[in-house]
């Protein structure tokens, strides 16, 4: 499915991320408690990443869906610490498929340039308890909890999703993570990344900060929701992947009883059982983005699938490449551990497995 383009990019961009050592990166981070780092943000700036879904007109280069999950594979596989997802795909793509055209100049261009970090609330599919927004006489406000909202710390604003006061009416808007009149929590996840719950006191909002400046449809809430899930399927692939090939290298070289233990014939054939579980959701990823962008009636579905699909694997790579090193699987000097956690935290967002396998069930009457 991938075109020589595809390749092309997933190899640059798989050789810059390695220029950049960002395993060493995540321990040194993990260590000080740091989750950005300002030096890699302006890197990939420059390298066009934060405009990868943004069109020419904003300062972008619009590569695609494809593209899109090709950037997240490629961060999973490099443990990649930073807000890139959150702001260049999450947030870009919800504003490019509901904001004015007044909202993208502004909004748009900024993240394309790398001068604006804009995360999102919106990866718990079960929280359906938004905030609320409320109108009184000429004002609008803003009261409740955003939680799970991610990379806040490091944001400028951030996009949550808040229900009209007395009514099913549910908007996209922009906040300032600097307000006084919001609260902010911050909790680190194993993996490193962190989250926040914000608290929002009477929180006066412009008409010009909802994106669209009109209520969510039903589809457009659906398709971000599909967005979502599909980038995270592919995180998690790229995770996968990369604790499958230090498995294999590793297999190479251990000896055990007088042999090389890659030799033996029974972990050849749970090393070929990981790889075709590996590539049917690989498959499945760039299948779902190639319908999610063409529109076609089952892609909502398809990248419930992808998210399924990625969920599983993911967890039994990571899983099986750990107890295949051993004992020193199991220590915090080995990388191999590493996926596991990414993995185990990307699974949660837009869904976890089992969210998607039974969203897939009832698409298909069951």
């Amino acid at each position: 499915m991938l075109t020589e383009d595809h390749i092309m990019l997933r190899e640059s961009m798989s050789g810059f991320l390695s220029q950049l050592k960002t395993i060493k990166s995540l321990r040194e981070m993990l260590s000080s408690g740091v989750s950005m780092q300002a030096d890699t943000w302006k890197s990939l700036s420059e390298m066009g990443w934060t405009g990868l879904l943004i069109d020419e007109e904003f300062g972008g280069s619009n590569l695609g869906l494809v593209s899109a999950c090709l950037m997240a594979e490629n961060i999973g596989r490099s443990l990649l610490l930073s807000p890139i997802i959150s702001s260049a795909l999450l947030s870009s793509f919800a504003i490019n498929l509901l904001g004015t055209h007044n909202q993208k100049n502004h909004w748009l261009s900024s993240i394309a340039s790398g001068k604006t970090i804009l995360t999102s609330s919106f990866g718990n599919l079960s929280n359906n308890d938004f905030p609320t927004l409320i109108q009184e006489n000429s004002k609008l406000i803003i009261s409740g909890i955003a939680p799970d909202v991610v990379n806040s710390e490091n944001a400028d604003n951030v996009l949550i999703k808040v229900q009209k006061e007395g009514s099913d009416e549910v908007y996209l808007i922009i906040v300032d993570t600097n307000s006084k009149s919001i609260e902010q929590k911050i909790s680190t996840t194993i993996d490193g990344r962190k989250f926040s719950k914000l608290s929002f006191s009477n929180h006066e909002i412009l008409e010009e900060n909802i994106i669209g400046l009109s209520p969510m449809s039903c589809d457009a809430n659906a398709k971000i929701n599909a967005f979502g899930s599909l980038i995270y399927a592919s995180e998690q692939y790229g995770s996968a992947a990369a604790a499958f090939d230090l498995t294999l290298e590793y297999l190479k070289q251990r000896e055990q009883f007088g042999k090389i233990i890659g030799t033996f014939q029974s972990l050849h054939h749970r090393m070929a059982k990981l790889y075709t579980e590996l590539k049917t959701s690989e498959a499945l990823n760039f299948k779902a983005a190639i319908l999610l962008e063409g529109n076609h009636v089952d892609a909502q579905k398809f990248c419930s699938m992808a998210k399924a699909k990625s969920g599983q694997v993911s967890r039994l790579v990571t899983n099986d490449s750990i107890q295949l090193h051993g004992g020193i699987g199991m220590t915090d000097e080995y990388d191999v551990g590493l996926y596991l956690k990414r993995v185990s935290i990307s699974e949660k967002m837009f869904g976890n497995t089992n969210y998607h396998v039974d969203n897939v069930a009832t698409s298909n009457g069951f």
